[in-house]
């Protein structure tokens, strides 16, 4: 088979493995103060581990800081056969705003027995950060791994010191579902009105179901003024990696 068509099979397979392994699950608030809002999920299978992606959402007026999701899994029979949790990519998360998530279940043998799974999510109330971390600019490639690349640059406007500052991508196919999320640290320390560059990567397998996306950020003291959606056109992805499996086979 040519290069092309090996990548064109593959993003079909990720495509069918996502539609056929998606689990949605309606608008779903947790009795507590504040309100959170859960969206619909994604579902793949990587490596053997069986993984879920998705979002929450702060619809209250409060500061919410460790948000839970907790995924339990069921069989054909409808019997547990796991639970697992992970943590929301932002720590504290300020009202309106939204942050992803990425848990996995981390047994293959039971991972291959999941016929569906159920979320719920837990949080704590959090004190104010301000809003004090600005992207200044963004921009995409893949690289010659496959991956989407997302680099850039951000600034601390604030008037202290901004340390372990982490940049945040969500990823979301044509549909709107989220299908990628990871982070990256742009610096550990950064001054008063300093800048960083930053270079987050996307997994390979995972970049061709990438239509857009979303960054924002935080670091221990302050949280990214209101972030912006990149839409980022599916074509600029097919061109991109066509061009990189046509260098390939050259």
């Amino acid at each position: 088979m040519k290069p092309g068509g090996i990548r064109l099979t593959l993003a079909l397979i990720l495509f069918v493995m996502f539609v056929s392994l998606g689990n949605s699950i309606s608008r779903n608030r947790v009795n507590a103060s504040g309100g959170i809002w859960v969206s619909p999920s994604t579902s793949y299978i990587d490596s053997g581990y069986y993984n879920i992606v998705g979002e929450v959402e702060n619809e209250g007026d409060l500061y919410l800081a460790y948000i839970k999701l907790i995924a339990t899994f069921y069989d054909e029979n409808d019997t547990v056969v796991r639970t697992d949790y992970n943590f929301a990519m932002l720590d504290v998360l300020p009202p309106g705003r939204r942050a992803p998530f990425r848990l996995s279940s981390n047994d293959v043998n039971q991972s291959g027995e999941v016929r569906r799974y159920a979320l719920n999510c837990t949080y704590q109330i959090a004190s104010a950060i301000p809003q004090q971390l600005e992207i200044l600019s963004m921009d995409t490639y893949i690289d010659n791994l496959g991956q989407m690349r997302i680099i850039g640059e951000i600034k601390n406007i604030g008037a202290v010191e901004a340390t372990y500052v982490k940049i945040v991508a969500t990823c979301f196919n044509t549909t709107g579902f989220v299908v990628a999320a990871d982070f990256t640290y742009a610096s550990r320390v950064m001054g008063p009105n300093q800048t960083s560059p930053f270079d987050l990567s996307i997994d390979e397998q995972l970049t061709p179901l990438v239509n857009s996306y979303v960054l924002t950020a935080e670091s221990y003291e302050y949280a990214m003024i209101p972030e912006f959606p990149l839409g980022m056109p599916m074509m600029f992805i097919v061109i991109t990696v066509l061009a990189y499996a046509l260098r390939k086979r050259a």
